[in-house]
């Protein structure tokens, strides 16, 4: 097998890709840094010029997904309507999740099992979370939430499209729901949200 030659920063790059495709095609987190270096057709060692371990590799790519998300969610805020600002977050959330399937179960599915371990991670998802808090805070001093405790507001809203999206991804809805009601289901969670916090 011909070893290619790539520069410095194009092999971690190359390798991030790779693995974000073996994740896409085959549906789990299962392969080695030796799988990723065959496809790359580099010598065996070469990723490990970039990451020490298989872990430091995930923990990127779940880094790139909260600066990501956040970056949406921050351009959101900025500069979406009011009105319209709890159904366009939804919206982006979850089409997140399905345009970056990789990243989010990276970033929310448990495979890095301890975030602490990675203080930029761990300082990244609570940059992110602390969006919906900037959400709901705008959502109340407008008056579009009644009730204004923030925190449990703020987690409220998360954990119900974190919910949703993760069992969008992971194929459960139709547990619950046929097929044409979740389509339909997302408008009808954020009504009910909505008049559960007085909006």
């Amino acid at each position: 097998m011909k070893k290619k030659n790539y520069h410095h920063g194009d092999l971690k790059q190359k390798t991030l890709e790779e693995a974000i495709l073996f994740v896409k095609k085959n549906n789990h987190f299962e392969f080695s840094m030796r799988d990723l270096a065959k496809n790359l057709k580099v010598s065996h060692q070469a990723p490990y010029r970039h990451f020490k371990t298989k872990e430091e590799l995930l923990v990127e790519i779940a880094k790139v997904g909260f600066l990501n998300l956040t970056a949406k969610l921050e351009e959101l805020i900025e500069k979406e309507k009011i009105t319209k600002l709890l159904d366009s977050v939804a919206n982006l959330y979850i089409g997140f999740g399905v345009l970056y399937p990789v990243h989010y179960k990276l970033m929310f599915g448990g495979v890095i099992p301890d975030f602490e371990k990675y203080p930029d991670l761990d300082g990244l998802s609570r940059i992110s979370y602390s969006t919906f808090e900037k959400m709901v805070k705008l959502l109340i001093q407008n008056k579009k939430l009644k009730k204004n405790d923030t925190n449990s507001l703020t987690f409220y809203s998360w954990s119900l499209l974190h919910g949703f999206t993760s069992l969008l991804l992971d194929k459960k809805l139709s547990i619950a729901l046929k097929k044409k009601d979740s389509l339909q289901i997302l408008p009808k969670l954020i009504l009910l949200f909505k008049k559960g916090v007085g909006a």
